[in-house]
């Protein structure tokens, strides 16, 4: 397993590029060309990158990055990017594919175990230290097929960090592509200077959350188109992939405390009246979230229509900070959020609007009328 990103990898994966790729591809890029440094031209290895069959360009980075390997000469490294859940099977087998699955189920867990416990820990740096040692022995774990054992260890090292959420902070969903928003190396460390500035972070979907989607979204295509056999066949692996994620949840679950992700009837109702594909961040209502920041990276710019989405969004939806961009396309320094001026004086302008809407909400909420829960549904008239 490759250490997490680094100046050095970011650098060389932005000359292996051409400027216009999306951030995601240089940061990885960096990472292949890293691997290659390190073992030499001598020794052989393969390397993964995750594939989709959604329309992305995730699709043509493994092609990209052959095409890297062979102007510099490096034929000892072999590219893979499985495109499908064939040809996930094919690579790993079913046992494998199954034990990658709980391993992204319990990575996407303890991430938001962290995001939810860091803020209010009472030992500063216990919450991350607990976390990195998780990590590595999970990776351990995997390697022995010992991922149930491994959960048990888990949640023994994460109630072992003292936190006090007396005072409960703003919480601020992080939107963009999944890689930016949750790498510490490729936001510049954003979530802890969002949390040094009195916040909580929520990470928005994770890996696995997509993955949900996109399951039962091919389940529901491939029965609109009338292809029976094949809607079968994925209704089948959705039931083992629930099951699985249920084995690992039951156990790891109950350490994270927030809301569950929406399922996808829920978010198609949700994004519907917003565009014809789900719109990211759109329950943040619900989450009961005082902001949102989308991350597009160091190049990628957003789409234009995005502006107007959101627009519509807080139409329809209590009103919310929301900044268009945090970051000008190469034209600010490689640093991080809370070292380079330009960054910090957005944020702090974001925050301070942040805090402004939590403290109005929870005004709101202690001077509305308290109501008795009664049982079978009935309705109690407000004190």
């Amino acid at each position: 397993m490759l250490p997490p990103p680094d100046e050095e990898s970011t650098i060389r994966g932005e000359e292996a590029s051409s400027g216009k790729e999306c951030h995601v591809y240089s940061m990885i890029g960096g990472d292949l060309l890293t691997l290659a440094e390190r073992i030499g031209p001598t020794a052989r290895a393969t390397f993964l990158v995750m594939g989709t069959t959604a329309p992305c360009l995730l699709t043509q980075f493994a092609e990209g990055y052959r095409v890297t390997l062979r102007e510099r000469g490096l034929e000892n490294i072999r590219v893979a990017s499985p495109q499908g859940g064939d040809a996930w099977l094919a690579l790993l087998g079913l046992k494998g594919v199954v034990q990658m699955w709980r391993g992204l189920v319990a990575v996407d867990l303890m991430m938001r175990w962290l995001c939810e416990t860091r803020p209010y820990e009472i030992v500063p740096g216990s919450a991350d230290a607990v976390h990195r040692e998780n990590l590595d022995d999970l990776a351990a774990s995997l390697e022995r097929g010992e991922v149930l054992k491994w959960t048990e260890r888990a949640i023994q090292r994460m109630e072992s960090v003292r936190a006090d959420r007396s005072q409960p902070r703003p919480i601020v969903g992080v939107a963009g592509d999944i890689y930016t928003r949750i790498n510490s190396s490729a936001n510049k460390d954003l979530f802890h200077t969002l949390e040094a500035m009195g916040c909580e972070v929520w990470p928005s979907p994770l890996l696995t959350d997509t993955t949900d989607f996109s399951f039962a979204n091919a389940t529901v295509r491939l029965r609109r188109e009338g292809k029976y056999p094949e809607a079968a066949v994925s209704r089948g692996l959705t039931w083992r992939k629930d099951y699985e994620t249920w084995r690992i949840t039951r156990r790891l679950g109950r350490m994270v405390h927030g809301p569950r992700e929406p399922s996808y009837r829920e978010t198609m109702r949700m994004a519907t009246p917003l565009r014809r594909a789900p719109l990211d961040g759109a329950d943040a209502p619900r989450r009961r979230q005082d902001g949102a920041v989308r991350h597009p990276g160091r190049r990628r710019r957003p789409a234009r229509h995005l502006p107007q989405l959101h627009g519509r969004h807080r139409l329809r939806r209590p009103a919310r900070p929301d900044p268009a961009r945090l970051r000008r396309a190469r034209r600010e320094p490689r640093l991080r959020h809370d070292r380079a001026p330009a960054h910090r004086t957005r944020l702090e302008a974001f925050v301070h609007q942040v805090k402004a809407h939590h403290a109005a909400r929870q005004a709101a909420a202690a001077a509305a009328p308290r109501r008795f829960k009664l049982p079978f549904g009935l309705a109690a008239p407000p004190e």
